[in-house]
């Protein structure tokens, strides 16, 4: 069995092997965005987690829809920002594995807040109990995020960062 371990395929891990930034490319704004991003996830993470009827009240349109099962879903909701925000986290790092998740972390979150963005107008559309207000804000603010992924996604990819393997001196 450890032949099979020392078979030159490699287990995944958060360590990264030393890489080359290129300085043209170094990754320094999305390493910025994503760390604004990350402490913005964990205070609105913690205001659902800790302060659920305080965040409902800001968004319901009447005060007898603050319930305890409102509560619970904000609660939830505030747990996924939690664990969105770990990725992240990870894509801060300038190292190879760093480098290579910013891409996938900003499709990820493109898909959900383009999937948010239809629901919220969706939702002024009728009587959710939401009010427009809040409905309207979600929706300008992950336009916003979409229209950052996309420029770093499709117009400026060298915000994201790129490297090359330092050869071993052998």
């Amino acid at each position: 069995m450890s032949n099979r371990q020392n078979s030159g395929y490699i287990q995944p891990t958060l360590a990264s092997v030393p890489v080359e930034i290129d300085p043209s490319a170094p990754g320094t704004v999305i390493r910025y965005a994503l760390a604004i991003e990350a402490a913005a996830n964990i205070f609105g993470g913690t205001a659902m987690v800790f302060f659920p009827s305080q965040v409902l009240s800001l968004m319901v349109t009447r005060t007898s829809f603050v319930n305890p099962t409102t509560e619970s879903l904000v609660q939830w909701l505030g747990a996924l920002v939690y664990g969105l925000t770990v990725p992240v986290l990870l894509a801060i790092p300038n190292t190879r594995r760093g480098i290579e998740s910013r891409q996938t972390v900003y499709y990820t979150l493109l898909g959900g807040e383009g999937t948010l963005i239809p629901t919220f107008l969706w939702h002024m559309t009728r009587n959710s109990g939401l009010t427009y207000k809040s409905l309207v804000a979600s929706a300008v603010v992950l336009a916003a995020t979409c229209g950052w992924r996309l420029l770093a996604l499709f117009k400026r990819p060298d915000w994201l960062g790129r490297y090359r393997d330092i050869k071993k001196e052998e």
